[in-house]
């Protein structure tokens, strides 16, 4: 209860933060809510012997870190997925069936990637495969920062089938070596460390999708007044656009007052599209962001116990000398 309390308050302020306004009465008094329905769940939770939702279980710092970097991946992953289908509807004006068949390599990349990492994951480790698949993850998702209205279906199917891979190499190892090494303390809390995991990262996912929609229509505000700045009645240039499309509608039958209103409604709709894509391109900056920073904290999986393995043979050898002397 406590739980969906706090998580379903956090989502709803962070989704209608941006028409409520942040210092709203409203929106504070939801954070208000999820802060203190938070602490709460932390102090129940922690008091009972069998909590529904283990906390306990971030003691385990290899567990914590890969939940913190899999929540990570998950930003980048759902930001993916919310964007590129705006985008190719509202930019490219692709019909659904269209947008699924132009995101379906990166849906196919992934399924294949998936049992392959899987196999790579018990000879090679997490650190090759999670390093490997974050680094093509983060830069193709920067790469989409570079979205135009005119951007070649061809390069962005290609940036998307890359995207896939890195997701299917980097995600299961996420998550394997976190739950390995929960079971190689108490292979008994597995099943809750698997609960706990899938929650916080769908709450994560939740949580990113609302935050970048914020992020989506506050730069796309901001870009459409900056673009509204320099497209102005005494721009030469706006001046032949709009007698230039007044004579085309002029042609097909309107009279003047008409074509010039529909020559200015087609240039607020070029601006308002332009500032929409400018908008969905910053926004997979912003999404690739949380990928980078993740790259750093795969280096915390590298196993230290090896360099130790010298020392102990050398320990054994010595300490067989002397029973040979004794002998």
């Amino acid at each position: 209860m406590l739980s969906v309390i706090c998580f379903g308050t956090l989502l709803l302020a962070l989704s209608k933060g941006q028409t409520e306004g942040w210092t709203s009465l409203f929106i504070v008094s939801l954070f208000f809510i999820a802060f203190f329905s938070l602490l709460l769940l932390i102090w129940v939770e922690t008091g009972k012997e069998q909590p529904l939702l283990d906390l306990r279980l971030f003691k385990n710092p290899v567990f914590t870190i890969s939940l913190i970097a899999g929540c990570l991946v998950t930003v980048g992953l759902y930001g993916g997925i919310f964007l590129t289908p705006l985008y190719l509807q509202n930019i490219l004006a692709e019909s659904p069936v269209q947008t699924g068949l132009t995101m379906l390599p990166q849906s196919l990349a992934m399924a294949f990637m998936m049992p392959v990492s899987g196999r790579l994951f018990d000879k090679v480790g997490v650190v090759p495969l999670g390093l490997t698949g974050l680094v093509l993850l983060s830069t193709m998702t920067f790469e989409l920062h570079h979205l135009t209205a005119y951007t070649s279906r061809h390069w962005l199917e290609l940036i998307l089938t890359v995207r896939g891979l890195g997701i299917g190499l980097c995600m299961m190892p996420l998550t394997t070596v976190g739950m390995n090494a929960v079971a190689a303390v108490a292979k008994d809390k597995v099943g809750r460390a698997s609960s706990l995991s899938n929650l916080i990262r769908q709450v994560a996912g939740s949580l990113s999708i609302a935050v970048l929609t914020a992020i989506m229509v506050n730069r796309q505000v901001l870009t459409n007044a900056k673009i509204a700045e320099n497209v102005t009645g005494d721009s030469e240039a706006v001046k032949n656009f709009i007698a230039g499309m007044s004579k085309g509608f002029a042609v097909s039958g309107m009279d003047s007052g008409s074509a010039q209103g529909a020559a200015v409604y087609v240039l607020a709709g070029m601006v308002q599209k332009e500032a929409l894509v400018r908008a969905i391109a910053d926004t997979f900056l912003y999404s690739a962001l949380p990928l980078f920073l993740c790259i750093p904290a795969i280096f915390l999986f590298v196993n230290r116990s090896k360099k130790k393995e010298p020392h102990i043979a050398k320990s054994g050898s010595s300490g067989g000398s002397p029973a040979a002397s004794g002998t």
